[in-house]
């Protein structure tokens, strides 16, 4: 984007008319605000449609800006349009964006007819520039953001397990981690989510006839693996760490960290296409470890409790093949080795992606006040437009950067535009300081271009990742742009504040009055979503354990639900903690659902990632029916949720198999013990007891946490 934004400006400067230069550069850069990953089709006609509506809009807008009346109804239909389209997914969201932005610019100055013309060419070709650019990069390197995306899943993956291992050896660590833990979660997922739809997609237009392309679809598929791994053997971390030896506790949790580092150091390789080969393998670690747990059952098995030592010794065994798994992970990093691979024959990979409908019945279903997306609209709609009635009554000077301001700051969710008030207004205000110390020195030809590339980078490379340290930059970057332009001194740093101050603090209004969208009014949908997401998921995972059909591709789509419904959840949460509090209705039981599910889809992948192990061992008749009371009570918490009749009705449950799996449990650890006495160390009771006790663990878990939401799904609120 700095190429297309830079080079029209440097153009105009030696063909001596630079305001045209500049007015392609800002046509280039609505068209870079409005380009989003995706196949070459999708691109190509993305970038199509932003050029005909920023042509349209700014000629249309040219046209009319001396004519009040006409150009406030124009300005409230094009915004109310281009914001509702946003129904159409995150591409539509981002052309609409980038074309209510050549609006601001579009009536900034009056023109005739003819002006107004030449300005809306000028900013196509600039738009058109800047196409040809990306389309062109795209031909070259067709899989670079997806191969950056994808390294910053395995990034995040491995800070989550960095996080994670802070919870063995540090005794109270578990509620001080919890929310951190439960975020990061949301980062993995949403890297995963993703990477999922550029990847697939790409990959099936594309038809997957790259190494490159073959070798990325193995590794998102092994990071998800992997992540559920990391999910797995989730424990009362308290009790353990205060019954386990520290010492050995603080060994256990610097194994896990030393894997997560080693993810992360993998993340880094697969952005730089190199193959990566681990230089710190824990599996010697890991053994030494076991064998520290094995003398403790047979010298000191009255000392600790029998079903903890066994516990950390699933965990171990996990740490095990996760840290195996990582290290044939990495051959698949190196794109120059042709692997062969294709994805198992029971996946159907274009199963994992959403398609997106553009027909018209989407838009009209969503036309009314029930729609988040219309109560948008109406919100960025009004609220330009009043914008626009007070910076013109006023005699604003440049009052479009006020409206500019709203556009980039309005958003669907409360949360998020009250983050980007405050990061525009403070990324404002120290970007003005940053344009008086440059100020002296813009009248230098050089100097002012050097400067104007390095912000145009700074600002553009920054924005899509870090909006807060990004927008620093966008002032002295506008006032270079105006300042070639249209000349200027020092005054026009102040207006650029004034005016983006204003902006801000209207969109702040806006959105506390203008049709709010409250988080609680969500919940219990979400809330819904997620107990059915995580009911399904177990239902696809306990198929094994009864010796029914089992269908990978059906288990990893539950999976995959299951993972994008937890997500959706944790940041419908995290929105409503940044709202005011009157609006946080059943904060703390939505907070209870947040923690029960996350770790319902733990225990649910400790019993997937061990279901082509131990099912074969035994497949206990009891299963079947501790299935359906599973089932049972998570569908009542559902019905909770939906209406009162329901709870009224509700009835009692009783889980006699899980006795059938405690008594068994408990028959086995005695008779080890008595193996153990009796010096016998080898039997084939030490490997059955650990499984025996993985599974009916998870199954003790699990029946909680059904119990602890369907005792949740009656306290929230159904009106």
């Amino acid at each position: 984007m700095t190429i297309a934004i830079v080079v029209p400006i440097i153009l105009g400067a030696i063909l001596g008319d630079i305001s045209t230069g500049v007015i392609a550069g800002v046509g280039a850069m609505c068209l870079g605000l409005s380009d989003s990953p995706g196949t070459f089709k999708e691109k190509f006609n993305g970038l199509l449609v932003a050029n005909i509506f920023v042509f349209a809009i700014t000629f249309i807008g040219s046209f009319l800006a001396p004519y009040f009346i006409s150009l406030l109804l124009f300005i409230v239909c094009a915004c109310f349009f281009l914001s509702i389209i946003s129904v159409y997914g995150n591409r539509a969201a981002m052309i609409g964006t980038a074309t209510m932005i050549a609006l601001t610019f579009s009536f900034s100055v009056e023109r005739t007819p003819l002006e107004a013309f030449l300005f809306a060419s000028w900013t196509l070709a600039g738009g058109i520039g800047y196409s040809f650019i990306s389309l062109l990069f795209w031909g070259v390197k067709p899989y670079q953001m997806i191969q950056n995306e994808l390294s910053a899943t395995y990034l995040e993956t491995g800070k989550y397990i960095q996080l994670k291992s802070k919870l063995y050896g540090h005794v109270g660590a578990t509620d001080s981690l919890s929310d951190s833990l439960i975020k990061q979660q949301l980062n993995v997922s949403v890297q995963q989510n993703k990477v999922r739809e550029l990847l697939l997609n790409r990959r099936s237009a594309l038809q997957g006839t790259t190494r490159l392309g073959r070798s990325m679809v193995i590794l998102l598929k092994r990071v998800v693996d992997l992540y559920e791994m990391a999910n797995v053997i989730h424990y009362d971390y308290e009790e353990l760490n205060n019954s386990m030896p520290s010492s050995l506790m603080s060994k256990v949790g610097g194994v896990f960290n030393a894997i997560g580092e080693q993810m992360i150091e993998m993340g880094y390789h697969i952005q730089r296409g190199e193959r990566w080969k681990s230089t710190n393998d824990q599996e010697e670690v890991i053994q030494e470890l076991v064998a520290e747990v094995d003398e403790l059952i047979k010298l000191h098995v009255e000392d600790y409790p029998f079903r903890h030592l066994v516990a950390l010794k699933n965990i171990l065994r996990n740490f095990s093949r996760l840290n195996r798994k990582l290290l044939r992970t990495g051959k698949y990093s190196n794109p120059s080795v042709d692997l062969k691979i294709d994805q198992p024959k029971e996946l159907t990979l274009s199963a994992f992606t959403a398609p997106t409908s553009y027909s018209i019945q989407k838009l009209l279903n969503n036309l009314s006040l029930e729609s988040a997306y219309f109560r948008h609209a109406i919100r960025m709609s009004a609220t330009v437009s009043l914008a626009f009635v007070v910076v013109r009554f006023l005699g604003v000077q440049e009052g479009y950067w006020a409206l500019l301001a709203i556009v980039v700051i309005l958003k669907p969710s409360f949360s998020a535009t009250k983050q980007r008030v405050f990061e525009r207004a403070l990324g404002t205000i120290f970007g003005g300081g940053i344009s008086f110390l440059i100020f002296p020195f813009i009248s230098n030809s050089f100097i002012s271009f050097t400067l104007l590339f390095a912000f145009t980078l700074a600002t553009f490379s920054l924005l899509s990742f870090n909006y807060g340290l990004g927008v620093l930059f966008i002032t002295p970057y506008a006032i270079l742009l105006f300042s070639f332009s249209k000349g200027g001194d020092m005054d026009i740093a102040w207006i650029r504040i004034v005016d983006n101050l204003v902006g801000a603090s209207l969109a702040w209004i806006a959105n506390y009055l203008i049709f709010p969208n409250w988080e609680y009014k969500n919940s219990k949908t979400k809330l819904q979503a997620v107990l059915k997401a995580n009911h399904s998921y177990l239902m696809e995972v306990m198929k094994i354990y009864t010796g029914e059909d089992y269908n990978e591709n059906n288990f990893k789509l539950a999976r995959k639900q299951a993972y994008i419904e937890n997500a959706n959840l944790v940041d419908s949460f995290q929105s409503m903690l940044a709202e005011p509090k009157r609006y946080q209705k059943d904060k703390t039981h939505i907070h209870s659902f947040v923690i029960y599910s996350q770790e319902f889809a733990a225990h649910t992948a400790t019993l997937a990632v061990y279901r082509k192990t131990i099912p074969q061992q035994f497949l206990f008749p009891e299963f079947k029916d501790l299935r359906k009371e599973i089932s049972k009570i998570l569908t009542q918490a559902e019905k909770n949720l939906i209406s009162t009749h329901s709870r009224e009705n509700e009835t009692s449950f009783q889980i006699e198999e899980l006795e059938k799996l405690s008594t068994r449990n408990s028959e086995l650890i005695n008779k080890r013990i008595e193996e153990i006495q009796e010096g016998q160390i080898e039997t084939e009771t030490k490997y059955l007891l650990t499984d025996v006790m993985l599974v009916e663990n998870q199954f003790q878990y699990l029946i909680q946490l059904s119990q602890n939401f369907l005792s949740n799904s009656r306290k929230i609120t159904t009106d």
